[in-house]
C-alpha cells in the first residue's frame, strides 16, 4: 500500500468518524449521515483501489486518474458552494423578516 493510499484511508476513516459524532450530537439528521457516510466510504474505496478510475480516464481521454479525481472534486466543490450560497441567502431573508417583525412588534408596544 502506497503512503498516499494510507493517508487517504486515514482521512476517510477520520471523516467517517467525525460524521458519526456529529450525528450523535444531533447536528446531522439520519439522511445526512447516510449521504456523508456514502461519500466517505466511496473516498476510502477509491483511495484503496485507484485503478478503478482507469476505465473512466480512458473513456474521457484523460491521461491520469488524478485528473478525473480533480475534475470530480471541482464539480462537487462548486455544487456544494452554490447550495451553501442559496441556503445562506434564504436564511438572510428569513432573519431580515424576523427582525422586521420584532421591530414592528416592539414599536406597537411603545404606542
Amino acid at each position: 500500500m502506497a503512503p498516499i493510499q494510507l493517508l487517504g484511508l486515514l482521512i476517510g476513516l477520520l471523516a467517517l468518524h467525525i460524521t458519526f459524532i456529529y450525528y450523535k450530537k444531533s447536528e446531522l439528521e439520519k439522511g445526512d449521515l447516510f449521504i456523508w457516510s456514502f461519500i466517505w466510504l466511496v473516498f476510502v474505496f477509491i483511495s484503496l483501489n485507484p485503478n478503478i478510475l482507469k476505465s473512466v480516464t480512458q473513456h474521457l481521454n484523460l491521461s491520469r486518474p488524478m485528473d478525473a479525481i480533480m475534475i470530480g472534486a471541482f464539480m462537487v466543490l462548486l455544487s456544494v458552494s452554490f447550495y451553501n450560497y442559496v441556503v445562506n441567502k434564504k436564511n438572510k431573508k428569513n432573519i431580515e423578516k424576523l427582525i422586521k417583525e420584532l421591530a414592528l412588534r416592539d414599536l406597537d408596544q411603545y404606542k
